[in-house]
């Protein structure tokens, strides 16, 4: 990845490849504030030592094994209320590099939100988004992602990578240069440009993917246990559950998908 060149408008034109690094999110967010970023800068690593994810949770990757990389954004006309709707966009394009790079069936990718993405019920990959604000508008952001491309073995039985699913080593690079492309022309960044209606539909698609739609799961709370049948995400990207108490309202820091329920 060292020589990477990006066959792109924007994103990866502006590289810069680190052997080790502890968080491609930090680094990002020091030389943006610097002004040294350009828009779509990518920051890439084969060994990160301190990867965050959502909630403070660290992201832990073999070296030279996976894709660690983080991007510089510049969003236009996006209010801090309308934040999420750039996350829903975001999970929306890189489910449909993974379902158009990969053959296999549809269902097979989902979204676990708010921004995990699961293949066959496992996770292979993170993303954290770090905002900078301009008054009440988001100026730019960072966009780390962590993916498990070719490392087979985990500490976690609910994380998987690309390689174990598919059964074969992954070309990085041409998966790397395929995802950044695909980002590159699908990618919205201009927000006020945006119809109401392909607004709607983005919140409307997103719902659509999301790991465990209309299922009944077990969540925690505040401590405590209880099972919902998981109904979407609404436009502040708070989760949408359906409980023995109806329809209930759940921001990301407020809740956990639990895989059984606590004893």
């Amino acid at each position: 990845m060292y020589n990477y060149t990006a066959n792109t408008q924007y994103i990866g034109k502006q590289f810069l490849y680190l052997t080790t690094c502890h968080s491609t999110n930090d680094l990002a967010k020091d030389l943006n504030q610097r002004g040294l970023c350009k828009n779509g800068m990518v920051i890439f690593t084969e060994n990160q030592t301190r990867g965050r994810g959502q909630q403070g949770t660290s992201w832990l990757s073999e070296p030279q094994q996976n894709l660690t990389f983080s991007i510089v954004l510049r969003l236009q006309h996006l209010s801090l209320a309308d934040q999420f709707l750039f996350n829903k966009a975001l999970s929306i394009h890189l489910l449909g590099f993974f379902r158009t790079y990969f053959s296999t069936s549809a269902d097979a990718f989902r979204i676990k939100w708010p921004n995990d993405v699961y293949l066959h019920g496992k996770k292979i990959a993170g993303i954290l988004i770090e905002n900078s604000l301009k008054g009440s508008s988001i100026n730019s952001c960072v966009v780390g992602i962590g993916l498990n491309v070719n490392q087979r073995v985990f500490d976690f039985p609910t994380a998987s990578s690309l390689a174990l699913a598919f059964n074969c080593d992954i070309n990085r690079y041409d998966l790397f240069n395929g995802l950044l492309q695909y980002l590159d022309e699908n990618l919205p960044l201009a927000f006020d440009s945006l119809s109401e209606a392909e607004i709607q539909t983005i919140h409307h698609v997103y719902d659509a993917i999301l790991y465990g739609l209309q299922e009944r799961r077990w969540f925690q709370s505040s401590g405590e246990p209880f099972t919902g049948i998981l109904k979407g995400v609404d436009e502040q990207g708070q989760l949408i559950l359906e409980t023995t108490q109806g329809i209930e309202l759940f921001e990301i820091k407020s809740i956990q998908f639990l895989n059984h329920p606590m004893n």
